[in-house]
């Protein structure tokens, strides 16, 4: 038995995200290795502890923990939140899972904690560009050709999305610009031809009037 618990510890060494064990007061009984190192401690001097001054998420001493939970409800539990151990701003994903003893009462609870600020990020990232693509596409809806958009993070697939409208809304400026001109060149031959016309007309006039004399 003993060996076997040696050889399951063994395993919680080895895996690279936190993991901790805590009795029905919270107090901390293991935590492996990557945890002690998320929360800048060793693992020895964290037994005791309570769980909720190292990790310090927004769930700790609320109805809202998952650990909490899990010795409640005799249930997995998992949650999202923010954590900051060591001082640091971490978004989670965590699990709590009741810990029974050999006659299957519940004397505390499992914790698995998986990082997971790099999607939220790009959760974030994303909500940000969209919202920002759509208020610069309602500008150019409206006709205003000014409308632009800014990239953040070159060679991702938001930025070909950005650069693509730009593009656009460049092209479409170009094209309006030069029938703008066209037309501006075509209003200038009219008034050119308008003009000739009336000098014709006034030359005309002269020479008869002049053909006129000399008839008399």
């Amino acid at each position: 038995m003993i060996e076997k618990i040696s050889v399951q510890i063994g395993y919680l060494e080895t895996i690279p995200t936190p993991i901790m064990i805590i009795d029905k007061e919270f107090n901390i009984e293991y935590m492996n290795p990557a945890g002690a190192q998320v929360v800048g401690s060793n693992q020895q001097s964290l037994i005791g502890e309570k769980c909720y001054d190292q990790f310090k998420t927004d769930h700790c001493k609320s109805d809202k923990c998952a650990l909490s939970q899990a010795m409640k409800k005799d249930e997995i539990v998992t949650e999202e939140t923010k954590a900051h151990p060591n001082g640091n701003d971490i978004s989670i994903m965590y699990t709590g899972a009741p810990v029974k003893d050999k006659n299957g009462k519940i004397i505390g609870a499992l914790e698995y904690v998986a990082d997971v600020s790099e999607m939220k990020n790009r959760e974030i990232y994303l909500a940000r560009s969209t919202e920002t693509i759509l208020a610069e596409m309602e500008k150019f809806s409206s006709g205003d050709l000014t409308a632009k958009v800014k990239v953040e993070k070159e060679g991702d697939d938001i930025s070909k999305l950005f650069n693509g409208f730009n593009l656009t809304v460049s092209n479409i400026k170009n094209m309006i610009n030069q029938v703008r001109e066209a037309v501006e060149a075509t209003a200038s031959a009219s008034t050119q031809i308008s003009s000739s016309a009336e000098e014709m007309a006034a030359g005309a006039q002269e020479q008869s009037s002049q053909t006129s004399e000399v008839a008399a």
